[in-house]
C-alpha cells in the first residue's frame, strides 16, 4: 500500500506470509521506517529498535518483556474488569487506524486512490 500524508510525505506499507527464514535470517514483526539521515528498525515480537544513521553509526536498543503479550494482558484485563487504564492508545485511535486497512481494502477493490476522510 502506497499513501500520502497531508503534509506529502510519502510511504508504502508491503506486508507478507514466509514459509522459511527471512529478514537478518529470522521470522518475526519487522517495520522498517526510513529517511534521508536515518533508518529505524523495530524486530522480533520483543519489538528491539535498531537506528542506522547515513554516517554508519548504528545504535541498538533492546525491549524488555513480550510486548505483544503486554498488550494482550492490558485488553483482557480492560473486558474482564470494565477499566481501560493499561491500555496506552485510546479507541479513536484504533477507529483511524481501522479507516486505513479499510482504505485499502477499497482501493484494491475498486482499483483507485481512497482518502481517508470518505470513510
Amino acid at each position: 500500500m502506497n499513501f500520502r500524508l497531508k503534509s506529502g510525505t510519502i510511504g508504502s506499507v508491503q506486508t507478507s506470509c514466509f514459509t522459511h527464514d527471512h529478514g537478518d535470517g529470522a521470522m518475526g514483526i519487522y517495520l522498517d521506517i526510513a529517511s534521508r539521515d536515518k533508518t529505524y528498525r523495530f524486530k522480533n515480537h520483543q519489538m528491539d529498535l535498531i537506528i542506522q544513521s547515513a554516517h554508519k553509526q548504528k545504535n541498538v536498543f533492546d525491549s524488555h518483556g513480550n510486548p505483544l503479550l503486554i498488550e494482550n494482558q492490558a485488553f483482557l484485563a480492560a473486558l474482564q474488569t470494565q477499566k481501560g487504564q493499561r491500555i496506552l492508545s485510546p479507541y479513536a485511535d484504533a477507529i483511524e487506524s481501522l479507516k486505513v486497512s479499510l482504505a485499502a481494502d477499497i482501493s484494491i477493490v475498486e482499483k483507485r486512490s481512497v482518502k481517508i476522510c470518505e470513510l
